[in-house]
């Protein structure tokens, strides 16, 4: 992968510069399949994703945003070196592209089978497809769902906030199956930027349940929406 980008790099500097394509959300969408996730537990995620694509409001929120539309790719993560592509950058603005995009997702076979849980290594990767793509989102979002702590938590930590730096907000969705703190655990060290959240999944047979509400409200355009009681969203950052 560093290879492909370097070689990506140097022919940008070669051709000049490429006229992006102006979307309402740029969304990445990255799915665990560390060795602590069994095939069961992936065809969960994938399923949960793919019946999410389907739901009225998420096509709502897509096709509230008009002619701009949206972005989505979707990844497979585990070990630090351990990232593959499932799904490329993809426009969405009608109900049959994000039915069309369902369809694929479903389809999407699991990439790696072992492996740790290296979250820095998911956000960086993120980080990269979202600046070698042809699209400039108004809102840039890594959506990282997982089951387990970070390998390396200070890298994380740095990692998250160069992220968040350029830009880039970064949500979790935790699955307390194993660990009933880490939502905990994704608020201090992986969420990031203004109105970034953890959703919470109980276990991964809540998981569908859980994208579903994760992705309306990262595919809302008025954050005001998701305001929590006691919340004054006017003062976060």
């Amino acid at each position: 992968m560093r290879q492909v980008t370097l070689w990506f790099l140097a022919l940008m500097a070669v051709s000049g510069p490429v006229q992006a394509d102006i979307v309402d959300l740029e969304l990445v969408l990255a799915v665990d399949v560390s060795a602590s996730i069994d095939d069961a537990e992936y065809d969960l995620q994938i399923s949960g994703l793919a019946d999410a694509f389907l739901d009225e409001a998420v096509i709502g929120g897509i096709e509230v945003t008009g002619d701009d539309g949206i972005a989505v790719t979707m990844f497979q993560w585990s070990s630090i070196h351990e990232q593959a592509v499932s799904i490329e950058w993809t426009l969405l603005k009608t109900a049959a592209d994000a039915q069309a995009f369902s369809e694929r997702l479903r389809t999407a076979p699991r990439l790696f089978k072992i492996g740790g849980t290296s979250i820095a290594g998911a956000v960086q990767f993120g980080q990269s497809l979202m600046a070698l793509n042809q699209y400039q989102g108004r809102r840039r979002i890594i959506d990282v769902s997982g089951d387990g702590l970070s390998d390396f938590t200070m890298l994380l930590n740095r990692v998250r906030d160069r992220a968040v730096q350029g830009g880039v907000r970064i949500n979790g969705l935790a699955i307390l199956d194993s660990i009933p703190d880490l939502d905990v655990y994704f608020e201090d060290n992986l969420i990031g930027g203004p109105y970034s959240f953890v959703e919470v999944a109980n276990s991964f047979a809540d998981y569908p349940a859980a994208i579903h509400r994760k992705l309306i409200r990262e595919i809302s355009p008025d954050p005001i929406a998701w305001e929590r009681p006691g919340e004054n969203l006017a003062e976060l950052p």
